[in-house]
């Protein structure tokens, strides 16, 4: 029965619009999906509102986004038409620079033998987040958010605006009621305000370092036991980054484990996986000299259907 509640959580967390049956352990996971691609938000689905996020000057936002899909979709976020690159500069260059690295990221490591011979499920879940640092008026304005399959995309926008105390009458209170939950989660997401305003004091003076972030990652991924999947998790930052797996164990996953790869671009690919070995919690650990990030992905290994004789 507890294994019935997970495999009935994880599907509706990654959206029910997918056809996927499961059932208890020793039973199957029907492979009746079909190819699609959704924004994941509980209650805030709707892709055509718009997602206000407010900060202050000198402050740091933090946009998040997630989308379930199957194939595993890619995230990337626009600003004025243009890609932005997820190390945080938004000029032409540094765009220019993002939209050339589209095809690295767009890699995918599970083309492989064995899953040729398999149907597979590729039902996932990706999130991302994107940070703008130093916040100013001309940060102001739209972000949109486009998730994306290799036949599919759609698209969310957020809109940055700018905190201020000059506000009149009972708007200061309407203000923080409706935005309390922004500023808690910018609170237990972002770096503190004072190393945040020291960041941009900085800012004119030389080279502004900016700590490891993982921007792209698997929250969730469910597939068929025999398959290879990969998982994402791509960071960004000053200097080098490295990045370490953990498995569901909490242990460093290494070139030694033939079941494990980890790929130049931080994602991890797991081989022929089982629901015996391979279910469970992984933590991607992105770091570099000034922070450490991470975050964590639930991989979920489905029993495949019997045939019937």
């Amino acid at each position: 029965m507890a294994e019935t509640n997970v495999r009935v959580q994880l599907v509706a967390a990654l959206g029910c619009c997918i056809v996927a049956i499961c059932f208890p352990a020793a039973s199957v996971c029907r492979e009746t999906h079909k190819e699609r691609i959704f924004f994941n938000g509980g209650d805030d689905l709707d892709a055509s509102a718009v997602r206000e996020v407010y900060a202050p000057i000198g402050g740091q936002a933090v946009l998040e986004c997630e989308a379930g899909g199957t194939p595993a979709p890619l995230i990337h976020w626009l600003r004025n038409g243009r890609r932005i690159d997820q190390g945080g500069a938004l000029d032409e260059s540094a765009a220019a620079a993002a939209a050339a690295a589209v095809g690295e990221e767009a890699l995918s490591y599970e083309g492989t033998e064995t899953n040729d011979r398999l149907s597979t499920l590729q039902l996932s879940a990706t999130r991302s987040k994107l940070y703008v640092d130093c916040v100013g008026h001309a940060d102001a304005g739209a972000y949109v958010c486009v998730a994306e399959t290799p036949t599919r995309r759609i698209a969310v926008t957020y809109r940055l605006r700018i905190e201020t105390k000059k506000v009149f009458g009972n708007r200061e209170r309407i203000l923080h009621k409706n935005h309390l939950e922004t500023h808690q989660h910018r609170k237990d997401h972002s770096v503190n305000s004072v190393a945040s305003a020291n960041r941009c004091f900085k800012k004119n003076q030389e080279p502004v370092p900016v700590p490891a972030r993982i921007y792209m990652w698997t929250l969730h991924r469910v597939e068929i036991e025999g398959a290879d999947v990969q998982l994402y998790c791509r960071s960004t930052g000053s200097g080098t980054v490295k990045v370490t797996w953990l498995d569901r164990d909490g242990e460093p996953i290494t070139e030694q484990d033939p079941q494990y790869q980890v790929e130049e671009n931080g994602d991890l690919l797991v081989k022929s996986i089982s629901f015996a070995d391979n279910m469970g919690l992984y933590r991607c650990i992105a770091e570099n000299e000034f922070s450490t990030d991470t975050v964590e992905t639930f991989l979920y290994p489905a029993a495949r259907e019997k045939k019937r004789v």
